[in-house]
C-alpha cells in the first residue's frame, strides 16, 4: 500500500531555484572545462613533436612518426577526458579502444 502525503516545504521557492541555479552553473563549468579538455587531446593528436616552442622545424624522422601514429592518436584522441562521470566513461571507453587496437593488430 502506498500513502502519499503533502506538506509544507522547507525551503522557500527562492531558496531552491537559487540552489538548483547554482547547481546548474557549476555543472556547466565543470562541462566547459571538460570539453575544453577534450579539444586538447584532439589538438595534441595532430602535433607534431613533443609541442615545445624552441625546438624549430621537427625533422623527416619526427613527421615520419607522426604520420605512422596518427590513426592510434586519433583513436585514443576519442577517449574522453577523465573529467566526465568520475574518470568511469574513460576507463570503459579505453578499454573499447585498446580492443579496437588489439583487434586491428590482431588481424
Amino acid at each position: 500500500i502506498l500513502t502519499v502525503s503533502i506538506g509544507a516545504a522547507d525551503m522557500l521557492p527562492r531558496e531552491s531555484s537559487a540552489r538548483i541555479r547554482d547547481s546548474v552553473l557549476k555543472n556547466y563549468d565543470r562541462s566547459i572545462v571538460s570539453s575544453a579538455n577534450w579539444a586538447s587531446q584532439f589538438k595534441d593528436a595532430f602535433a607534431i613533436g613533443s609541442g615545445e616552442e624552441d625546438e624549430g622545424r621537427p625533422s623527416v624522422a619526427k613527421f615520419a612518426a607522426h604520420y605512422i601514429a596518427l590513426p592510434w592518436k586519433l583513436i585514443f584522441a576519442c577517449v574522453p577526458p577523465t573529467d566526465f562521470c568520475g574518470g568511469w566513461l574513460c576507463f570503459v571507453c579505453a578499454l573499447i579502444a585498446i580492443g579496437v587496437v588489439t583487434m586491428i593488430i590482431n588481424d
